[in-house]
């Protein structure tokens, strides 16, 4: 393997501490902002891995994680601009899929880079975004399987993890409390 694939590696590493970290947080814009500097480091390590579907992915989430971020931090900006910066980043993810199409892999790319719209700039409650990363990031594995990218992939693997976690120690412990059952605490 060449020095790019590992250089490539060890961003995706970096990235994935920030991904662990972003699942793990209780407010939308600390989501969104770990989240965001996920991407980017991530999006640096796509371009040493040299893989066309890759590339176009991360960098449409890099924008997304943007605008994301921007949306949170001015709640005043209305939701329809939401809508169509979603709108515009989608048709984007689309068209640069298709210009730069190599094999049916930039389809699950398109896949998988409309799930994150979905999850990152539309849903407002960590818990509806925790839940749709679930199965967006579920088939981002199996993208990053197929090319050959095990950071990548277990970036993927532990995000999945990372939300579920986010989802039984933030979102269900709300659910158990509102109900008016104190969640089991143990001396561990």
């Amino acid at each position: 393997m060449e020095w790019s694939w590992w250089v490539s590696q060890a961003f995706a590493l970096v990235g994935l501490v920030f991904i662990v970290i972003a699942l793990q947080q209780k407010t939308r814009l600390r989501l969104l902002v770990f989240n965001h500097i996920a991407t980017v480091i991530i999006l640096v390590g796509a371009f040493f891995l040299g893989a066309v579907p890759a590339i176009i992915l991360i960098s449409i989430n890099t924008i997304r994680s943007t605008i994301a971020v921007t949306l949170a931090y001015f709640p005043q900006i209305k939701k329809r601009w939401a809508w169509i910066a979603s709108a515009f980043l989608a048709a984007a993810l689309i068209a640069s899929n298709i210009v730069f199409w190599e094999n049916w892999l930039n389809l699950l790319s398109i896949l998988v880079g409309l799930g994150f719209i979905l999850a990152y700039v539309i849903f407002e409650k960590p818990r509806n975004t925790r839940l749709t990363i679930v199965g967006v990031r579920s088939l981002a594995l199996v993208l990053f399987i197929f090319l050959v990218s095990p950071v990548y992939a277990a970036i993927e693997l532990v995000g999945i993890i990372a939300a579920i976690v986010g989802l039984i120690r933030v979102d269900f412990k709300k659910v158990v409390v509102a109900g008016g059952i104190e969640p089991p605490t143990s001396g561990l």
